[in-house]
């Protein structure tokens, strides 16, 4: 919780306003006491379509877009695409430091939601993200994206 405090207070000093929501790997654990990935159930918005839509994933088996609201309700889509390797987890805020920021494209502003202090690149994680992110913001949010990567408050998947 700490951690999740301090990167908050980086983005209040940042750009003001509230302290961003916590990371959601720190809230709903993907991986079990026993090291195994818990898919969770099939109680989201798009279970048994063939994508996976737990943003908790990347890889080629993810849905265009993919929405907080489906974290843990996607399992057979989840295991199924996981099991053949067409996903993996995503890396976490341990896996990567801010300093490796600086090799990343980040792209423009060309996104409709370009500089609403909220990363909406698809490519990333972390508390400074959008709840909702698609693909057609792919390397569109530069600005907010940089910023946060910056900080520390977000990181690539």
């Amino acid at each position: 919780m700490t951690l999740t405090l301090s990167v908050a207070a980086v983005l209040a000093s940042l750009f003001g306003g509230p302290p961003a929501a916590p990371d959601l790997q720190t809230i709903d654990p993907i991986l079990t006491a026993d090291g195994e990935v818990s898919f969770g159930d099939d109680n989201g918005e798009y279970p048994d379509d063939g994508e996976c839509d737990d943003p908790r994933f990347v890889g080629e088996g993810m849905a265009n877009t993919v929405e907080n609201v489906n974290i843990g309700g996607d399992a057979t889509d989840c295991a199924s695409h996981y099991n053949r390797g067409n996903i993996r987890l995503a890396n976490t805020q341990a896996d990567f430091s801010a300093s490796m920021c600086a090799a990343i494209s980040f792209g423009n502003d060309s996104s409709e939601y370009a500089r609403d202090r909220e990363c909406d690149d698809p490519r990333f994680a972390g508390p400074g993200t959008d709840d909702i992110l698609s693909i057609n913001d792919l390397r569109a949010d530069a600005t907010d994206c940089q910023r946060l990567c910056e900080s520390g408050a977000i990181w690539l998947k």
